[in-house]
């Protein structure tokens, strides 16, 4: 199931899924048939099949809560995330957030996936508390550079924007996002060639559907952009 949706061939993981959910229901492995409900949910989601992650979510949730798996359970809010934050609902999104970090406290990335949601809210402040927050739980993690770059990009900071990224980029050079902050970094101080550099860069690292999506965004997102 999981290399199927590496391939994003989402019905055939669907179909995995399930076989080992009927497989852990009867040996009566709790943990595995609530990880197979929440892979359900994944799947549903790719394949535009909201109410149906929710369900699957929500009985994840319902179920780690039971056993006693907090961490778990907060796995399964920041995937609801998922499901609102396409719809840019980002204040929808908050409350798991923040629901997630109350069950797990000490993980860092519950406050950097938070920080996310306050920058895409607009709110440069609370995305730095949560970063602070973050780096004093697991300093030099790469992903607090790429916030940081977020942050500093909302706030029209270019230069120190393109620097976090770089920092990102050296630690993570296979990730996407990176690239597309440069890009964005790089547009904002009018440097367009690097732009477009750093944007062919993203793009040769964008292979699945969802990440395809979420490139023409960010590309009509530029086009429109006034610094």
């Amino acid at each position: 199931g999981d290399v199927h949706v590496m391939l994003s061939e989402n019905g055939e993981a669907r179909v995995r899924y399930e076989e080992a959910l009927s497989i852990y229901r009867a040996i009566g492995d709790r943990v595995g048939e609530a990880n197979c409900i929440q892979a359900v949910g994944d799947v549903s989601l790719e394949q535009g099949d909201e109410a149906a992650a929710l369900a699957a979510y929500q009985d994840a949730f319902d179920r780690f809560m039971a056993l006693g798996l907090p961490n778990d359970a907060a796995n399964v809010l920041t995937s609801q995330t998922n499901i609102f934050d396409r719809r840019r609902e980002y204040d929808h999104s908050l409350p798991f957030y923040t629901r997630a970090i109350e069950l797990a406290p000490n993980n860092p990335m519950r406050y950097c996936n938070r920080a996310l949601c306050f920058i895409n809210l607009k709110d440069a402040n609370r995305a730095l508390a949560d970063l602070k927050t973050a780096t004093r739980l697991q300093p030099g993690h790469p992903y607090l550079e790429f916030r940081r770059g977020d942050v500093a990009l909302l706030q029209k900071q270019y230069e120190i924007a393109g620097g976090y990224y770089q920092a990102f980029i050296g630690a993570m050079r296979r990730n996407n996002g990176g690239h597309f902050g440069l890009a964005w970094a790089h547009f904002g101080q009018g440097e367009t060639d690097k732009a477009l550099a750093s944007l062919e860069n993203a793009l040769a690292l964008t292979y699945s559907p969802q990440n395809i999506i979420d490139a023409i965004d960010e590309l009509t997102e530029m086009q429109s952009y006034d610094p």
